[in-house]
């Protein structure tokens, strides 16, 4: 065989695999960066601009007053209000079958639309009237946090157990 015919040879077979490894490894890296562009296009698309996110967060403010609202109306007996929750309390301890010793509200504090109206409470109550009350408040119109309940059993004098609770009642604002 001439040297030329070998010089061909070799280029023929070097150009060959060029290309097999063209084909193989440079196609298909090829299409991953196509594939990765068109994610980035896909996600600079989904990014959100100033008034797009101006109109999102509108729209999630008065979803959230719309579910606060749904929240606090409740059966609508009591008005939210100060007034309202005591009449609550009141209710409360009627259907417990308790009366108020004496009931201190204590200021009210208002955030972002909402009120918390702190309270004492004071009587003397058998166990499953307390129960009872702490169910009643739980269950009604006014969102309540109780943050102290105690119980002393049988002061001096009396048969019933004293009660001393503390808590706090949230009014929704208008």
């Amino acid at each position: 065989m001439a040297a030329k015919n070998k010089y061909w040879l070799i280029l023929i077979g070097s150009a060959l695999v060029f290309i097999y490894v063209c084909v193989t490894e440079i196609a298909d890296r090829f299409g991953e960066v196509q594939d990765l562009y068109a994610q980035l296009g896909q996600r600079e698309s989904d990014l959100l601009t100033p008034e797009k996110l101006s109109e999102k967060k509108h729209a999630l403010q008065l979803r959230a007053k719309e579910l606060t609202l749904a929240l606090f109306r409740g059966d609508q007996t009591y008005g939210q209000s100060p007034t309202g929750v005591v009449e609550f309390l009141g209710a409360c301890a009627k259907k417990s079958n308790l009366h108020f010793e004496s009931f201190t509200p204590s200021g009210v504090n208002t955030q972002e639309g909402i009120s918390e109206l702190g309270f004492k409470i004071a009587s003397i109550a058998k166990f499953d009237q307390v129960g009872h009350l702490v169910n009643e408040m739980e269950s009604g119109s006014f969102s309540i946090r109780l943050k102290k309940l105690e119980l002393v059993s049988k002061p001096p004098g009396l048969s019933t157990p004293r009660l001393e609770l503390e808590g706090s009642a949230f009014i929704l604002n208008n």
